[in-house]
């Protein structure tokens, strides 16, 4: 036992004479090297590690536009980037009428969208569909948004009787957001095109809504001039949380509707899947009328039910007859890609 002890402490002696041995012998621009390899990746990687903290999704304050803290539940968006190719379909150029698109990827994050309205809308990194960016919508509790929340798009060419309007757009709403209305009817407007008449007056809006948390059906379709409902799919069919989903809708402008002898027809897809053709709805009151603008949320029945913000992504306005069709042979958008450089 004896021995074994003599033996440690010998072993020890040894070990602290070869560590004095060793700081002797460098000097001190040495050890600030050697200490560098240790000390610098361990600060690195713990600023690092501080910055990955701080990277909290960020709302609008609708009143000020300033940028805030979103609410606690916010749920982590960062897997969200899809990072689609653009689709190789693209619209003939000699196709009559005109084609917006609008990808998001060439505005300076945290700036304002390419909306005439929607002052919250603002450009994003935080989800993207393809290309790194998207567009964020964001509303206060309790605010109707209008002026702020979602955007409006003016028609380059206004549309008259027997013209025809496709809008197609991707969104993501993170987990927890409340897509419902609770007052003024009780339904969320979502996708809307707007009609006036000859001397400029409004003439209602071809509406889809989100339809009420209640309903028997996800989405209603209206259209103003007219005050008469239409379910939209089952209630399977609201938007899911933390995915892209593609949403598209067709008008047909005309004062009769196709079942009463005229041209007008209505066709709501959903991830590029019919949901419903409509053709006993008219969409103008007079053949005189007319289609100005192109609006995407807009207003919330009710106001919003708390602070929250979505995304949309690739959107796409267009009077163009677009080169894809559905399973039935409809012209339709699709759930292609496309560059906002496409825009005719």
């Amino acid at each position: 036992m004896g021995t074994i002890i003599a033996l440690l402490i010998n072993m020890k002696n040894k070990t602290l004479s070869h560590f004095k041995s060793f700081f002797r012998s460098i000097n001190l621009k040495t050890l600030f090297v050697l200490l560098g390899f240790v000390w610098v990746p361990t600060l690195y990687n713990s600023c690092a590690g501080y910055e990955a903290n701080q990277e909290i999704l960020k709302s609008v304050d609708l009143d000020t536009n300033q940028v805030n803290e979103p609410n606690n539940d916010a749920s982590d968006t960062t897997d969200a980037t899809n990072d689609q190719t653009p689709d190789n379909n693209e619209f003939d150029s000699s196709n009559d009428g005109w084609l917006i698109v609008q990808d998001y990827n060439n505005g300076a994050v945290g700036e304002k969208a390419q909306f005439d309205a929607g002052g919250a809308s603002r450009y994003s990194d935080e989800v993207s569909l393809e290309g790194g960016q998207s567009c964020q919508m964001g509303i206060n509790a309790g605010a109707t948004g209008f002026g702020q929340w979602g955007g409006v798009i003016s028609h380059p060419e206004t549309l008259y009787e027997g013209d025809e309007l496709w809008f197609r757009v991707y969104t993501y709403f993170p987990e927890g957001f409340d897509y419902f209305s609770y007052g003024e009817g009780g339904r969320l407007k979502f996708l809307r095109m707007h009609v006036e008449n000859s001397q400029g007056d409004n003439r209602g809006y071809n509406d889809i809504y989100i339809d009420g948390k209640n309903a028997s059906s996800a989405f209603k379709f209206i259209y103003e001039g007219e005050q008469r409902w239409v379910n939209l799919g089952e209630k399977s069919l609201l938007p899911k949380f933390n995915q892209w989903e593609s949403y598209e809708f067709y008008v047909k402008f005309h004062h009769k509707s196709k079942d009463d002898g005229g041209e007008a027809v209505i066709r709501f897809w959903k991830n590029g899947e019919l949901i419903k053709e409509i053709t006993n709805r008219k969409t103008l009151v007079d053949p005189t009328d007319s289609s100005d603008r192109t609006h995407i949320f807009t207003y919330w029945n009710g106001g919003s039910p708390k602070t929250q913000f979505m995304y949309i992504d690739n959107l796409v306005l267009t009077s163009k007859t677009p080169p894809d069709m559905d399973e039935f042979g409809n012209p339709y958008v699709g759930t292609g890609i496309y560059q906002q450089e496409a825009t005719q």
